[in-house]
Protein backbone atom coordinates (compact mmCIF):
# COMPACT_ATOMS: atom_id res chain seq x y z
CA UNK A 1 0.00 0.00 0.00
CA UNK A 2 3.04 2.38 0.52
CA UNK A 3 4.45 1.41 -2.97
CA UNK A 4 1.18 2.34 -4.24
CA UNK A 5 0.15 5.51 -2.63
CA UNK A 6 4.14 6.89 -3.51
CA UNK A 7 3.49 5.94 -7.12
CA UNK A 8 -0.09 7.56 -7.36
CA UNK A 9 1.31 10.57 -5.65
CA UNK A 10 -1.18 10.48 -2.58
CA UNK A 11 1.87 9.89 0.16
CA UNK A 12 2.23 12.88 2.92
CA UNK A 13 5.09 13.14 4.94
CA UNK A 14 2.98 11.77 8.10
CA UNK A 15 1.67 8.96 5.71
CA UNK A 16 5.08 8.00 4.97
CA UNK A 17 6.42 8.04 8.43
CA UNK A 18 3.38 6.00 9.91
CA UNK A 19 3.74 3.72 6.81
CA UNK A 20 7.54 2.87 7.08
CA UNK A 21 6.98 2.85 10.98
CA UNK A 22 4.75 -0.67 10.35
CA UNK A 23 7.21 -2.03 7.94
CA UNK A 24 9.55 -1.66 9.97
CA UNK A 25 7.88 -3.35 12.81
CA UNK A 26 6.66 -6.03 10.59
CA UNK A 27 9.99 -6.63 9.13
CA UNK A 28 11.84 -6.89 12.21
CA UNK A 29 8.99 -9.47 13.47
CA UNK A 30 9.32 -11.66 9.92
CA UNK A 31 12.90 -12.23 10.60
CA UNK A 32 12.14 -14.34 13.01
CA UNK A 33 10.57 -17.02 11.14
CA UNK A 34 13.27 -17.67 9.25
CA UNK A 35 14.97 -21.00 9.67
CA UNK A 36 18.71 -21.71 9.83
CA UNK A 37 18.73 -23.52 6.54
CA UNK A 38 16.71 -19.97 4.98
CA UNK A 39 13.61 -21.26 5.06
CA UNK A 40 10.38 -20.17 7.21
CA UNK A 41 7.55 -21.69 9.20
CA UNK A 42 4.51 -20.74 10.75
CA UNK A 43 5.79 -20.31 14.02
CA UNK A 44 9.39 -19.75 13.55
CA UNK A 45 10.31 -22.79 15.48
CA UNK A 46 9.86 -25.82 13.43
CA UNK A 47 10.91 -27.58 9.92
CA UNK A 48 11.26 -25.02 7.16
CA UNK A 49 7.98 -25.11 5.17
CA UNK A 50 8.13 -24.76 1.17
CA UNK A 51 5.08 -23.11 0.06
CA UNK A 52 5.47 -20.54 3.21
CA UNK A 53 9.05 -19.99 2.05
CA UNK A 54 7.87 -18.83 -1.45
CA UNK A 55 5.13 -16.56 0.66
CA UNK A 56 7.79 -14.81 2.10
CA UNK A 57 10.06 -14.95 -0.81
CA UNK A 58 7.00 -12.53 -2.18
CA UNK A 59 6.27 -10.48 0.69
CA UNK A 60 10.06 -9.60 1.46
CA UNK A 61 10.37 -8.55 -2.18
CA UNK A 62 7.64 -6.47 -2.01
CA UNK A 63 9.07 -4.70 1.13
CA UNK A 64 11.91 -4.10 -0.84
CA UNK A 65 10.21 -1.92 -3.38
CA UNK A 66 9.33 0.81 -0.33
CA UNK A 67 11.55 -0.01 2.66
CA UNK A 68 15.53 -1.14 2.85
CA UNK A 69 16.16 -4.62 3.62
CA UNK A 70 19.30 -6.77 3.35
CA UNK A 71 19.10 -8.72 -0.28
CA UNK A 72 20.44 -11.82 2.17
CA UNK A 73 16.76 -12.67 3.30
CA UNK A 74 15.41 -13.34 -0.29
CA UNK A 75 18.37 -15.13 -0.99
CA UNK A 76 18.52 -17.52 1.38
CA UNK A 77 14.67 -18.30 0.92
CA UNK A 78 15.80 -18.86 -2.55
CA UNK A 79 18.62 -21.73 -2.20
CA UNK A 80 16.29 -23.03 0.42
CA UNK A 81 13.78 -23.56 -1.94
CA UNK A 82 15.92 -24.87 -4.87
CA UNK A 83 17.54 -26.93 -2.38
CA UNK A 84 14.46 -28.82 -2.02
CA UNK A 85 13.20 -29.02 -5.83
CA UNK A 86 13.12 -32.43 -7.44
CA UNK A 87 15.34 -33.73 -10.28
CA UNK A 88 12.29 -32.61 -12.91
CA UNK A 89 12.18 -29.30 -12.00
CA UNK A 90 8.99 -29.83 -9.56
CA UNK A 91 8.18 -28.96 -5.53
CA UNK A 92 6.63 -31.73 -4.41
CA UNK A 93 7.53 -31.79 -0.54
CA UNK A 94 5.39 -28.95 1.38
CA UNK A 95 6.60 -29.63 4.56
CA UNK A 96 4.71 -30.43 7.67
CA UNK A 97 1.64 -28.06 7.51
CA UNK A 98 -1.27 -28.01 9.77
CA UNK A 99 -2.35 -30.93 8.17
CA UNK A 100 -2.22 -33.11 4.58
CA UNK A 101 -4.18 -30.72 2.50
CA UNK A 102 -1.33 -29.02 0.79
CA UNK A 103 -0.15 -32.75 -0.14
CA UNK A 104 -3.49 -33.95 -2.02
CA UNK A 105 -2.85 -30.58 -4.33
CA UNK A 106 -1.38 -31.65 -7.30
CA UNK A 107 2.26 -30.99 -7.78
CA UNK A 108 1.37 -28.12 -10.24
CA UNK A 109 -0.06 -25.92 -7.69
CA UNK A 110 3.40 -26.28 -5.64
CA UNK A 111 5.73 -25.58 -8.22
CA UNK A 112 3.93 -22.95 -9.84
CA UNK A 113 3.15 -21.30 -6.55
CA UNK A 114 7.15 -21.78 -5.79
CA UNK A 115 8.23 -20.92 -9.64
CA UNK A 116 5.62 -18.09 -9.69
CA UNK A 117 7.34 -16.41 -6.03
CA UNK A 118 10.84 -16.68 -7.46
CA UNK A 119 10.21 -15.52 -11.11
CA UNK A 120 8.28 -12.38 -9.74
CA UNK A 121 11.76 -11.14 -8.54
CA UNK A 122 13.21 -11.08 -11.48
CA UNK A 123 15.53 -14.24 -10.65
CA UNK A 124 15.92 -16.72 -13.41
CA UNK A 125 18.24 -19.52 -14.19
CA UNK A 126 18.51 -23.31 -15.49
CA UNK A 127 16.08 -24.15 -12.33
CA UNK A 128 13.57 -21.89 -13.10
CA UNK A 129 13.83 -23.40 -16.75
CA UNK A 130 13.27 -26.51 -15.32
CA UNK A 131 9.86 -25.53 -13.36
CA UNK A 132 9.01 -24.17 -16.29
CA UNK A 133 9.09 -26.94 -18.68
CA UNK A 134 7.75 -29.07 -15.83
CA UNK A 135 4.83 -27.07 -15.76
CA UNK A 136 4.44 -27.16 -19.40
CA UNK A 137 4.83 -30.65 -20.47
CA UNK A 138 1.28 -31.65 -20.56
CA UNK A 139 -1.72 -29.89 -21.98
CA UNK A 140 -2.83 -27.37 -19.07
CA UNK A 141 -6.17 -27.36 -20.24
CA UNK A 142 -6.21 -31.14 -18.72
CA UNK A 143 -5.70 -28.80 -15.63
CA UNK A 144 -9.56 -29.20 -13.96
CA UNK A 145 -8.85 -27.14 -10.77
CA UNK A 146 -9.74 -23.21 -11.70
CA UNK A 147 -7.22 -22.37 -8.88
CA UNK A 148 -4.23 -24.82 -9.86
CA UNK A 149 -4.46 -23.23 -13.19
CA UNK A 150 -4.35 -19.81 -11.96
CA UNK A 151 -1.09 -20.61 -10.38
CA UNK A 152 0.01 -22.18 -13.43
CA UNK A 153 -0.81 -18.92 -15.07
CA UNK A 154 0.60 -16.83 -13.08
CA UNK A 155 3.51 -18.95 -12.99
CA UNK A 156 4.10 -18.79 -17.30
CA UNK A 157 2.95 -14.64 -17.51
CA UNK A 158 5.90 -13.83 -15.18
CA UNK A 159 8.24 -16.50 -17.41
CA UNK A 160 7.23 -14.58 -20.56
CA UNK A 161 4.52 -13.00 -20.71
CA UNK A 162 3.91 -13.04 -24.36
CA UNK A 163 5.05 -17.01 -24.95
CA UNK A 164 2.80 -19.44 -26.04
CA UNK A 165 2.05 -20.95 -23.35
CA UNK A 166 1.31 -17.96 -21.36
CA UNK A 167 -1.57 -16.86 -23.97
CA UNK A 168 -2.86 -20.57 -24.15
CA UNK A 169 -2.92 -21.14 -20.53
CA UNK A 170 -4.80 -17.25 -20.14
CA UNK A 171 -7.13 -17.84 -23.39
CA UNK A 172 -7.87 -21.33 -21.14
CA UNK A 173 -8.53 -19.39 -18.14
CA UNK A 174 -10.79 -16.63 -19.46
CA UNK A 175 -12.88 -19.51 -21.05
CA UNK A 176 -13.55 -20.79 -17.59
CA UNK A 177 -14.53 -17.46 -15.75
CA UNK A 178 -18.22 -17.79 -14.78
CA UNK A 179 -20.86 -14.83 -14.80
CA UNK A 180 -22.30 -13.82 -11.65
CA UNK A 181 -24.63 -10.23 -12.56
CA UNK A 182 -22.61 -7.70 -13.94
CA UNK A 183 -19.33 -9.68 -12.64
CA UNK A 184 -17.48 -12.86 -13.47
CA UNK A 185 -15.68 -15.00 -10.87
CA UNK A 186 -13.27 -18.22 -10.99
CA UNK A 187 -14.66 -20.91 -8.64
CA UNK A 188 -12.76 -23.43 -6.48
CA UNK A 189 -13.88 -26.62 -5.57
CA UNK A 190 -11.82 -27.56 -2.69
CA UNK A 191 -9.21 -25.81 -0.84
CA UNK A 192 -6.32 -23.27 -1.59
CA UNK A 193 -3.12 -23.85 -0.46
CA UNK A 194 -3.83 -21.56 2.33
CA UNK A 195 -6.89 -23.53 3.35
CA UNK A 196 -9.06 -21.39 1.67
CA UNK A 197 -12.71 -22.56 0.78
CA UNK A 198 -16.17 -21.38 0.19
CA UNK A 199 -16.27 -17.66 -0.53
CA UNK A 200 -12.64 -16.78 0.54
CA UNK A 201 -11.67 -19.53 -1.74
CA UNK A 202 -13.45 -18.06 -4.55
CA UNK A 203 -11.58 -14.82 -3.89
CA UNK A 204 -8.28 -15.99 -3.45
CA UNK A 205 -9.12 -17.79 -7.20
CA UNK A 206 -10.27 -14.58 -8.78
CA UNK A 207 -8.01 -12.68 -7.19
CA UNK A 208 -4.82 -14.58 -8.68
CA UNK A 209 -6.63 -15.27 -12.43
CA UNK A 210 -7.38 -11.13 -12.45
CA UNK A 211 -3.68 -11.00 -11.32
CA UNK A 212 -2.24 -13.65 -14.63
CA UNK A 213 -5.01 -11.85 -17.13
CA UNK A 214 -3.48 -7.94 -16.17
CA UNK A 215 -0.02 -8.84 -16.24
CA UNK A 216 -0.88 -10.96 -19.14
CA UNK A 217 -2.57 -7.81 -20.76
CA UNK A 218 -4.94 -9.87 -22.09
CA UNK A 219 -9.40 -10.20 -22.12
CA UNK A 220 -9.87 -6.36 -20.31
CA UNK A 221 -13.46 -6.89 -20.55
CA UNK A 222 -13.39 -9.69 -17.92
CA UNK A 223 -10.70 -8.39 -15.69
CA UNK A 224 -13.49 -5.28 -15.39
CA UNK A 225 -16.21 -7.69 -14.57
CA UNK A 226 -13.84 -9.31 -11.88
CA UNK A 227 -12.65 -6.60 -10.22
CA UNK A 228 -15.97 -5.82 -9.89
CA UNK A 229 -16.68 -9.27 -8.62
CA UNK A 230 -13.85 -8.78 -5.76
CA UNK A 231 -15.02 -5.09 -4.51
CA UNK A 232 -18.65 -6.57 -4.00
CA UNK A 233 -16.99 -9.40 -2.08
CA UNK A 234 -15.38 -6.54 0.30
CA UNK A 235 -16.62 -6.83 3.49
CA UNK A 236 -17.97 -3.50 5.76
CA UNK A 237 -14.24 -3.78 7.85
CA UNK A 238 -12.15 -3.18 4.45
CA UNK A 239 -11.45 -6.97 4.24
CA UNK A 240 -12.20 -10.44 2.56
CA UNK A 241 -12.14 -12.09 5.70
CA UNK A 242 -8.87 -14.71 5.63
CA UNK A 243 -5.77 -12.65 5.19
CA UNK A 244 -4.81 -14.64 1.66
CA UNK A 245 -7.52 -13.42 0.45
CA UNK A 246 -7.48 -9.71 1.18
CA UNK A 247 -4.17 -9.81 0.38
CA UNK A 248 -4.39 -11.02 -3.20
CA UNK A 249 -7.94 -9.36 -3.64
CA UNK A 250 -5.28 -5.77 -2.74
CA UNK A 251 -2.96 -7.55 -5.32
CA UNK A 252 -5.30 -7.81 -8.16
CA UNK A 253 -6.57 -3.87 -7.48
CA UNK A 254 -3.34 -2.60 -7.24
CA UNK A 255 -2.14 -3.73 -10.12
CA UNK A 256 -5.38 -3.17 -11.90
CA UNK A 257 -4.83 0.52 -10.76
CA UNK A 258 -1.03 1.22 -12.08
CA UNK A 259 -2.03 -0.68 -15.23
CA UNK A 260 -5.05 1.34 -16.16
CA UNK A 261 -3.84 4.90 -16.00
CA UNK A 262 -5.31 7.96 -15.16
CA UNK A 263 -8.74 9.63 -15.94
CA UNK A 264 -8.65 12.08 -18.84
CA UNK A 265 -11.99 14.33 -17.64
CA UNK A 266 -13.70 15.13 -14.53
CA UNK A 267 -16.54 12.96 -13.10
CA UNK A 268 -19.73 14.58 -11.37
CA UNK A 269 -21.14 11.59 -8.96
CA UNK A 270 -24.97 12.37 -7.86
CA UNK A 271 -25.58 9.89 -4.39
CA UNK A 272 -29.39 10.05 -3.66
CA UNK A 273 -31.04 8.19 -0.59
CA UNK A 274 -34.25 9.01 0.21
CA UNK A 275 -34.15 12.44 -1.32
CA UNK A 276 -30.48 13.33 0.82
CA UNK A 277 -28.17 14.05 -1.81
CA UNK A 278 -24.23 14.23 -2.31
CA UNK A 279 -22.03 14.59 -4.72
CA UNK A 280 -18.51 14.00 -5.15
CA UNK A 281 -16.15 15.38 -8.23
CA UNK A 282 -13.72 12.89 -9.65
CA UNK A 283 -10.64 14.88 -11.19
CA UNK A 284 -7.54 13.43 -12.66
CA UNK A 285 -5.83 13.77 -9.75
CA UNK A 286 -8.18 12.39 -7.71
CA UNK A 287 -9.57 9.66 -9.47
CA UNK A 288 -7.65 6.86 -7.66
CA UNK A 289 -8.40 8.10 -4.30
CA UNK A 290 -11.60 6.12 -2.05
CA UNK A 291 -14.43 8.99 -1.43
CA UNK A 292 -16.16 7.73 1.35
CA UNK A 293 -20.49 9.21 2.07
CA UNK A 294 -22.50 9.13 5.09
CA UNK A 295 -26.23 8.91 4.68
CA UNK A 296 -26.36 7.91 8.59
CA UNK A 297 -28.84 10.50 9.24
CA UNK A 298 -31.48 9.66 6.19
CA UNK A 299 -31.91 6.06 7.03
CA UNK A 300 -35.28 5.67 7.45
CA UNK A 301 -37.12 2.54 8.97
CA UNK A 302 -37.94 -0.01 6.52
CA UNK A 303 -37.35 0.27 2.86
CA UNK A 304 -34.61 2.56 1.90
CA UNK A 305 -33.97 3.98 -2.20
CA UNK A 306 -30.52 4.19 -3.38
CA UNK A 307 -29.82 6.08 -6.84
CA UNK A 308 -26.17 6.38 -7.63
CA UNK A 309 -25.31 8.35 -10.87
CA UNK A 310 -22.09 9.17 -12.81
CA UNK A 311 -22.23 12.27 -15.62
CA UNK A 312 -18.70 11.82 -17.40
CA UNK A 313 -16.76 9.01 -18.77
CA UNK A 314 -15.09 7.10 -16.05
CA UNK A 315 -14.75 3.64 -15.17
CA UNK A 316 -14.89 3.67 -11.24
CA UNK A 317 -15.84 1.15 -7.91
CA UNK A 318 -18.12 1.78 -5.50
CA UNK A 319 -19.52 -0.29 -2.33
CA UNK A 320 -22.41 0.44 -0.65
CA UNK A 321 -22.15 -0.74 3.25
CA UNK A 322 -24.79 -0.73 5.60
CA UNK A 323 -24.74 -1.54 9.62
CA UNK A 324 -28.01 -2.00 12.27
CA UNK A 325 -27.87 -3.72 15.36
CA UNK A 326 -31.22 -6.23 16.42
CA UNK A 327 -31.46 -6.90 20.19
CA UNK A 328 -30.20 -10.17 21.12
CA UNK A 329 -33.95 -11.46 21.79
CA UNK A 330 -35.24 -10.34 18.65
CA UNK A 331 -33.03 -12.48 16.91
CA UNK A 332 -34.35 -15.45 15.09
CA UNK A 333 -33.23 -18.69 16.60
CA UNK A 334 -31.89 -21.32 14.20
CA UNK A 335 -32.05 -24.75 15.82
CA UNK A 336 -30.13 -26.46 13.07
CA UNK A 337 -26.72 -27.92 14.12
CA UNK A 338 -23.71 -25.53 13.00
CA UNK A 339 -20.49 -26.50 11.97
CA UNK A 340 -19.29 -25.06 14.83
CA UNK A 341 -20.55 -24.43 17.88
CA UNK A 342 -20.12 -22.48 20.73
CA UNK A 343 -21.16 -22.14 24.29
CA UNK A 344 -19.51 -20.22 27.44
CA UNK A 345 -20.98 -20.88 30.79
CA UNK A 346 -19.72 -19.14 33.93
CA UNK A 347 -20.42 -20.31 37.77
CA UNK A 348 -21.58 -16.96 38.56
CA UNK A 349 -22.92 -14.09 37.54
CA UNK A 350 -23.84 -12.38 40.33
CA UNK A 351 -20.82 -11.65 42.71
CA UNK A 352 -19.08 -9.51 44.87
CA UNK A 353 -15.24 -8.05 44.37
CA UNK A 354 -13.88 -10.56 46.60
CA UNK A 355 -15.21 -13.37 44.26
CA UNK A 356 -13.48 -14.84 41.21
CA UNK A 357 -15.47 -16.21 38.19
CA UNK A 358 -14.88 -19.70 36.63
CA UNK A 359 -15.79 -19.63 32.87
CA UNK A 360 -16.04 -22.30 30.81
CA UNK A 361 -15.78 -22.37 26.89
CA UNK A 362 -17.26 -25.42 25.23
CA UNK A 363 -16.45 -25.80 21.29
CA UNK A 364 -17.71 -28.63 18.80
CA UNK A 365 -16.64 -28.92 15.15
CA UNK A 366 -19.27 -30.67 13.28
CA UNK A 367 -17.33 -29.77 10.02
CA UNK A 368 -17.23 -33.21 7.27
CA UNK A 369 -13.48 -32.64 7.13
CA UNK A 370 -10.56 -31.46 9.35
CA UNK A 371 -10.47 -27.73 9.65
CA UNK A 372 -6.70 -26.59 10.12
CA UNK A 373 -7.36 -22.64 11.75
CA UNK A 374 -10.57 -22.14 14.04
CA UNK A 375 -10.63 -18.92 15.78
CA UNK A 376 -12.25 -18.24 19.34
CA UNK A 377 -12.68 -15.10 20.41
CA UNK A 378 -14.27 -15.58 24.01
CA UNK A 379 -15.89 -11.58 25.49
CA UNK A 380 -14.43 -9.83 28.60
CA UNK A 381 -17.09 -8.00 30.74
CA UNK A 382 -15.95 -4.69 31.18
CA UNK A 383 -14.31 -4.12 34.63
CA UNK A 384 -12.67 -7.67 34.56
CA UNK A 385 -9.17 -8.91 34.70
CA UNK A 386 -8.44 -12.30 32.66
CA UNK A 387 -6.19 -14.48 34.30
CA UNK A 388 -3.46 -15.01 31.72
CA UNK A 389 -1.86 -17.97 33.27
CA UNK A 390 -4.52 -20.29 32.20
CA UNK A 391 -4.16 -19.43 28.43
CA UNK A 392 -0.23 -19.46 28.92
CA UNK A 393 -0.67 -22.67 30.45
CA UNK A 394 -3.19 -23.82 27.42
CA UNK A 395 -0.73 -23.16 25.21
CA UNK A 396 2.27 -25.19 27.10
CA UNK A 397 0.01 -27.90 27.00
CA UNK A 398 -0.48 -28.05 23.42
CA UNK A 399 -4.51 -27.06 23.40
CA UNK A 400 -3.85 -24.06 21.67
CA UNK A 401 -1.42 -22.14 19.28
CA UNK A 402 -1.47 -18.83 20.92
CA UNK A 403 -3.22 -16.38 22.32
CA UNK A 404 -4.15 -12.70 22.41
CA UNK A 405 -5.16 -10.67 25.03
CA UNK A 406 -6.84 -7.45 25.09
CA UNK A 407 -9.37 -5.54 27.82
CA UNK A 408 -12.25 -6.44 25.40
CA UNK A 409 -11.76 -10.23 24.60
CA UNK A 410 -8.91 -12.88 24.36
CA UNK A 411 -8.41 -14.27 21.45
CA UNK A 412 -7.42 -18.34 20.95
CA UNK A 413 -5.80 -19.58 17.79
CA UNK A 414 -6.58 -23.09 17.74
CA UNK A 415 -4.46 -26.04 15.37
CA UNK A 416 -5.99 -28.75 13.85
CA UNK A 417 -9.68 -29.61 14.57
CA UNK A 418 -10.92 -32.78 13.30
CA UNK A 419 -14.77 -33.89 12.82
CA UNK A 420 -16.98 -34.55 16.06
CA UNK A 421 -14.07 -32.69 18.00
CA UNK A 422 -14.77 -31.10 21.40
CA UNK A 423 -12.37 -28.95 23.22
CA UNK A 424 -13.19 -27.21 26.59
CA UNK A 425 -11.16 -24.03 27.24
CA UNK A 426 -11.17 -23.11 31.62
CA UNK A 427 -10.38 -19.33 32.35
CA UNK A 428 -10.91 -16.93 35.09
CA UNK A 429 -12.16 -13.35 35.64
CA UNK A 430 -10.89 -11.17 38.00
CA UNK A 431 -13.36 -8.43 39.13
CA UNK A 432 -11.72 -5.08 39.79
CA UNK A 433 -14.59 -2.67 40.89
CA UNK A 434 -18.27 -2.96 41.14
CA UNK A 435 -20.39 -3.19 38.20
CA UNK A 436 -23.39 -4.20 36.27
CA UNK A 437 -23.19 -5.26 32.62
CA UNK A 438 -22.90 -7.11 29.79
CA UNK A 439 -19.97 -9.27 28.51
CA UNK A 440 -18.52 -8.73 24.98
CA UNK A 441 -19.87 -11.04 22.46
CA UNK A 442 -18.10 -14.55 21.95
CA UNK A 443 -17.49 -15.79 18.44
CA UNK A 444 -15.58 -19.22 16.87
CA UNK A 445 -15.04 -19.36 13.05
CA UNK A 446 -12.78 -20.89 10.55
CA UNK A 447 -9.77 -18.79 9.72
CA UNK A 448 -9.54 -20.26 6.23
CA UNK A 449 -13.30 -19.99 5.40
CA UNK A 450 -14.72 -17.23 7.78
CA UNK A 451 -18.02 -17.71 6.89
CA UNK A 452 -18.15 -20.95 9.37
CA UNK A 453 -18.84 -18.62 12.60
CA UNK A 454 -20.97 -18.99 15.49
CA UNK A 455 -22.14 -15.92 17.62
CA UNK A 456 -22.61 -16.66 21.45
CA UNK A 457 -24.91 -14.33 23.37
CA UNK A 458 -23.40 -11.53 25.63
CA UNK A 459 -24.56 -12.19 30.04
CA UNK A 460 -25.17 -9.91 32.57
CA UNK A 461 -22.52 -9.59 35.29
CA UNK A 462 -22.92 -7.87 38.41
CA UNK A 463 -20.20 -7.42 40.68
CA UNK A 464 -21.63 -5.93 44.15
Amino acid sequence: MLGYVEETGQVTPEIKMQAEELVNIGYQRLLAFQRPDGGFDWWGNGPSLTFLSAYAVQEFHDMSRVYPIDGAIIEKARNFLFSVQEKDGSWIRAGATHGEKIERLPPAALTAYVAWSILETGFRDERTEAAIAYLTKNDLRDVKDNYVLALIANALVAHDKHGAAAQSVLDELASRAQRQDETVFWPIEGQTMYYGAGRAGDVETTALATYALIKGKRSPDLITKALAYLVACRRGNGSWGSTQATILALKAILQASASRGEMKSNAEITVDLNGDQQHVIVTPENWDVMQILDFQDAVAHGENRLTIRCGGDADLAYQVVGRYFIPWEQLPRDTRMEPIELSVDYDRTRLTQEDIIEATAHLEYNGRQATYMVIVTLGIPPGFIVDYGDFAELVGMGRIEKYDLNPRQVTLYIGDVEPGGKLDFVYHLIPKYPIKAKTARSTAYEYYNPDVRTVVEPVQIEVR
